[in-house]
C-alpha cells in the first residue's frame, strides 16, 4: 500500500463565489454563467477572462481549472499557471494547493518538490484539507523537504480531523504498519473506517485484510 497524494482543482462546473467585488465584475461573471449555463463555453471563458482581469482571487482561480482542464478551450497548463499564481499570489488557498501539485507534478512548470512544497504549506496553515494531506504526503516521502516523519503526522491528522479520506487511510496505514508511530491496531481500523465510509476503496479493502470490516 502507498501513501496517497492526490490534489483539488476549482473545476469549471464550480460557481465562482466572490465578496465585495466591483459591480462590473459582477455583470462579467453573470455574463459568463449566462453562457455556461446555454453550454457556449468558449463565449463563457471570454467573460470569466474579462473577470479574472479585474483581480478578484477566486475568479482567478476557477479560470486557471477552466485552462488546466481544458474546458471551453484549448487545454493550456502556461495559462493555467499565469491565473493560478496570480490566485495563489492573493492567498486563494484552493489555488496554492493547485499550483504545489503542478509544481510537485511538473504540470505545465519544470518539476520542483520544494517549490510544491512552499505552496502546500501556505494553504495547509489556512486550513486547507488536501494540502494537509499532500504536505504530509511530502514531508513523509522527504520530497522538497527534510524527511520528517513527524511533521507527517502532524498534518495527516489535521486533514484526516476534517474529513479527507486520503488522509484518514494515509493515517490508518502508518498505525497498522507502525511507520513513524506506535503500532496500534485499534487506531488503525479507526481511521481505516471513517475513510471506508467515505467510499475510500483501499480503506476497505485494509478493514477486509485487518479482518474488521
Amino acid at each position: 500500500m502507498v501513501l496517497v497524494l492526490l490534489f483539488f482543482l476549482v473545476v469549471f462546473a464550480s460557481s465562482c463565489t466572490t465578496t465585495a467585488v466591483p459591480q462590473e465584475e459582477v455583470n462579467y461573471l453573470e455574463k459568463a454563467e449566462y453562457y455556461k449555463n446555454l453550454k457556449d463555453y468558449e463565449e463563457a471563458v471570454r467573460w470569466f477572462i474579462k473577470a479574472a482581469e479585474q483581480g478578484d482571487a477566486s475568479v482567478q482561480n476557477n479560470l486557471g481549472g477552466i485552462y488546466f482542464y481544458g474546458y471551453g478551450v484549448k487545454r493550456d497548463y502556461k495559462e493555467a499557471v499565469k491565473w493560478l499564481g496570480k490566485a495563489a499570489a492573493q492567498g486563494n488557498m484552493d489555488a496554492q494547493t493547485s499550483f504545489g501539485y503542478m509544481y510537485e507534478t511538473g504540470s505545465g512548470v519544470e518539476q520542483d518538490y520544494k517549490e510544491a512544497v512552499t505552496w502546500y504549506q501556505k494553504a495547509a496553515e489556512q486550513g486547507h484539507a488536501r494540502a494537509q494531506n499532500n504536505l504530509a504526503s511530502m514531508y513523509y516521502h522527504g520530497h522538497g523537504a527534510k524527511q520528517d516523519i513527524n511533521q507527517a503526522i502532524h498534518w495527516f491528522h489535521k486533514a484526516a480531523e476534517q474529513g479527507d479520506m486520503d488522509a484518514q487511510n494515509n493515517l490508518g496505514f502508518m498505525y497498522e504498519n507502525g511507520s513513524g508511530v506506535k503500532q496500534d491496531q485499534d487506531e488503525a481500523v479507526k481511521w481505516y473506517s471513517e475513510a471506508a465510509e467515505q467510499g475510500h476503496e483501499g480503506a476497505g479493502e485494509a478493514l477486509k485484510y485487518l479482518g474488521s470490516e
